[in-house]
Parts: structure tokens; C-alpha cells; sequence
């Protein structure tokens, strides 16, 4: 069964039908992947960055023109986001990147960490030792 929150995402470009093709890979790999988070009012968003639950006070999960999101948050829906498995994450980067989507466990680390970690996410080097970024659930519209 398709994930409900996914008709907050916009269609144009595919966002849609690629969030649905990234959560298809991660249940192949025996994941339970949900979108939590989709579509937020302006001051939805404010107050998630004022809890600093984000770092940014403006985002994709704001509705665009079309009035949908262009951004998702997914998690596993069988742990919480402290408990959630480093390979999960992992995973995610990899089929979100495979889709020429923006992933969020890039975000805010130093370019040369990020190449580092976008090679060994194309390598499958599932043992890597290098850190994730602020936002390791979130998929949006590559930047």
C-alpha cells in the first residue's frame, strides 16, 4: 500500500513516483520506511527551526506554486530516529542519490567529506567511518 503522505509531494519532475521508487528499494532490503514528514505550513517549518529541529527556517516542505511539498523525511517505522540504524541511513543516501534527489545526510559537512561519504555509499562500503549530516532522513529536489 502506497504511503499516504505521498500525495503531499509535488509530481512535477517525478518527486513523486522517485520518493515511491526510494522507499520501494528500501523495503527490497527489508526495510519498513515511511515518510514522516511531507508538507508543513510556513509556521510549521518556523517552529520546527525555532525547536531546532532543523537548521534552516525556510524548506522544501513548504508548498511550492503547485501547493505540495518538495521535500520528505523518512524513517524506518520501527525505531525512532535515535535508535535507527546506521545502515538505514545509508541505504536511504544510497536510493535517494541513485534518483538524482538531494539527500540529507550530506547537509552541512565539508565537501571533501562529502565526497568521501558519496564514494563509499557508490561503493557500498557499508563499514565507513565518516560522519552523516544534520539531516540524514530528508530527500528534496537535488540542489
Amino acid at each position: 500500500m502506497p504511503d499516504p503522505r505521498l500525495i503531499e509531494l509535488t509530481p512535477r519532475d517525478n518527486f513523486r513516483a522517485k520518493v515511491a521508487a526510494v522507499i520501494a528499494d528500501l523495503e527490497g532490503l527489508g526495510f519498513s520506511p515511511v515518510i514522516q514528514l511531507a508538507r508543513l505550513t510556513t509556521q510549521q517549518q518556523r517552529e520546527r527551526w525555532r525547536e531546532g529541529l532543523t537548521h534552516r527556517i525556510r524548506s522544501g516542505h513548504e508548498p511550492g506554486r503547485d501547493g505540495f511539498a518538495r521535500a520528505a523525511w523518512i524513517k524506518d517505522s520501527r525505531w525512532t530516529y535515535s535508535t535507527t540504524p546506521r545502515i538505514f541511513w545509508l541505504r536511504l543516501g544510497q536510493a535517494t542519490i541513485a534518483r538524482r534527489l538531494y539527500w540529507g545526510g550530506l547537509y552541512m559537512l565539508p565537501f571533501t567529506v562529502k565526497r568521501r561519504l558519496i564514494r563509499a555509499i557508490n561503493e557500498q562500503d557499508w563499514n565507513l567511518h565518516i560522519p552523516l549530516g544534520w539531516e540524514e532522513g530528508l530527500i528534496e529536489f537535488e540542489r
